[in-house]
């Protein structure tokens, strides 16, 4: 399903998805908050890079866990708990990173009149 079109989904939907996903670039986010996003994408390696997204602020703080690790997380989001202290005994180290904004690009100017020749100076 397109991140474009999220799902309500209860604990053990949320569950059923994630052990669904792969590793070849297999993502999941839970909404934590409206600004706020619990996000996985899956490594080639079998790991999950975890990661919360603050989408007003454009931080993200993340980790790299295992897939029993994930379970745990999406574990403490629907019981209310903290999610870096739910995974605490794992000794994992997290990663805060602020994001740069991307510029918005205007297209280029089209134009339907004949272009101009130009003179060649030598």
């Amino acid at each position: 399903m397109p991140a474009a079109t999220p799902v309500e989904a209860d604990e053990s939907e949320a569950r059923g998805v994630f052990a669904r996903l792969g590793p070849k670039g297999s993502f999941m986010g839970i909404r934590l908050s409206p600004e706020t996003v619990l996000q996985f994408y899956f490594n080639l390696d079998a790991t999950v890079h975890a990661e919360v997204l603050k989408e007003e602020e454009m931080e993200t703080r993340s980790t790299t866990v295992t897939v029993p690790l994930g379970e745990l997380l999406i574990e403490a989001v629907y019981h209310g708990e903290d999610l870096e202290q739910k995974i605490a005994f794992s000794r994992v180290s997290w990663t805060d990173e602020k994001l740069r904004r991307r510029p918005i690009q205007s297209p280029e100017p089209t134009s339907t009149a004949a272009p101009r020749r130009r003179s060649r100076l030598s």
